[in-house]
């Protein structure tokens, strides 16, 4: 499961490296440009939000920005590696994030990221930067509430289905796999425990219902067998 992150390396790749040395100036460029039509404008850096009311939601966007005309907001930048001397030739791009009038492409995963972004830290907006070398655009773009209304219900059901159970059971922990492992919930090995006689397979007291060790016991598939 990718979204666990159990083979998680880091990515020192180029593109990685760049969009990471270059957030900061272009922030600071954000901020300058912005200041020029925005009343006492602060554009300050965050760490992960969670949703208070769905905690199993989480963003981390690249900035909060606040002004006297416009409240509170988030910034997501981008500095795309492939197109950072120019965006020349990124509109004949079909997977670039702007379309050939340099909007941000519905489509494209970086709009959900970013009403994910609005949705956790509960704001309206969501200012879309992409820097490059030559060029500094700036989009701001509105809460869609269609499309939280349609996707949040899905994150919801994928969370308890697939990612709460595993938080449980690490069932799918490469780290685990040599480790005995309860043949019923398929955690590790802790507390009272039991094995089959016949099959010999491990088992939790509380997993099958056991509160004193007997002296001969069958799981329930042996038994049944």
């Amino acid at each position: 499961m990718d979204i666990m992150q159990y083979n998680k390396t880091t990515l020192n790749v180029p593109s990685v490296i760049w969009g990471e040395n270059m957030e900061q100036t272009a922030r600071q460029q954000y901020s300058d440009f912005m200041s020029k039509n925005h009343q006492g404008l602060l554009v300050s850096t965050c760490g992960l939000v969670v949703q208070p009311s769905e905690p199993h939601l989480g963003s981390s966007p690249d900035g909060i920005v606040t002004c006297t005309c416009c409240g509170k907001g988030v910034v997501e930048i981008k500095c795309p590696y492939k197109y950072r001397e120019s965006l020349q030739g990124s509109t004949e791009d079909p997977k670039f994030c702007l379309d050939n009038s340099l909007v941000l492409k519905p489509s494209h995963t970086y709009y959900y990221q970013i009403q994910l972004h609005m949705f956790v830290c509960d704001v309206n907006y969501c200012d879309f930067v992409v820097w490059t070398k030559k060029e500094f655009i700036v989009q701001r773009v509105g809460k869609d509430h269609k499309l939280l209304q349609d996707t949040l219900p899905k994150a919801q059901e994928a969370f308890v289905s697939q990612v709460l159970p595993e938080l449980l059971t690490r069932r799918f922990d490469p780290a685990l796999e040599s480790q005995r492992a309860c043949k019923f919930c398929r955690r590790p090995d802790f507390g009272k425990t039991i094995d089959c006689n016949k099959c010999s397979s491990h088992f939790h007291y509380s997993c099958v219902n056991i509160r004193r060790k007997p002296t001969m016991w069958s799981c329930l598939d042996c038994a049944e067998s």
